[in-house]
């Protein structure tokens, strides 16, 4: 039943990290339609990648990996935001649970 306990909380670590990087690209696409500004590409494209890889997500170590990108592209595009005179927000990403080594 542990195990089970385990994997569960492992798959919605996995949810969340995909909800939370579809928030992202939902900000940029957001920041685009209302100010009419030039998207920035290369956080699009990297926020892309991190949603094609979190799929493809198999242990807590690929999960911390990607949470690592992902707040780096957060900051990234909150300050994107900002220079468009658009509200940033802090998501809330998943942290690995103690008793899993």
């Amino acid at each position: 039943m542990a195990d089970k306990d385990k994997f569960i909380e492992f798959l919605k670590a996995k949810d969340l990290c995909v909800a939370n990087l579809n928030s992202l690209k939902s900000s940029l696409i957001q920041c685009v339609d209302e100010k009419r500004v030039d998207m920035e590409e290369s956080l699009y494209d990297q926020v892309l990648v991190c949603l094609e890889g979190a799929s493809l997500m198999e242990s807590w170590e690929e999960i911390e990996q990607l949470i690592f990108h992902a707040k780096i592209l957060e900051e990234e595009i909150d300050g994107w935001l900002s220079i468009h005179e658009l509200t940033s927000y802090s998501l809330t990403w998943p942290k690995k649970p103690s008793s899993i080594p």
